[in-house]
């Protein structure tokens, strides 16, 4: 899942809900996992309040360079 909120930053819970194929409430679990680990950030959504955007950390960012560079040895 981090893949998807690193390639599509600022991706709504929603979509990625629609996107996995997976249910609201189990999205919303993993994000709160992936938030505590600090993966991910979750913001309020400018265009629809309601709503939250996931960010990938730079946390997360270096993560995902430490794996391509580790697949690209």
């Amino acid at each position: 899942m981090h893949k998807f909120a690193s390639t599509n930053k600022g991706i709504s819970q929603e979509r990625l809900s629609k996107l996995l194929g997976l249910d609201k409430a189990l999205i919303t679990r993993i994000v709160k996992k992936l938030i505590d680990q600090g993966l991910v950030d979750r913001k309020r959504s400018q265009r629809d309040k309601r709503a939250y955007e996931l960010y990938p950390t730079d946390k997360a960012e270096s993560f995902k360079k430490d794996i391509v560079d580790f697949f690209t040895i």
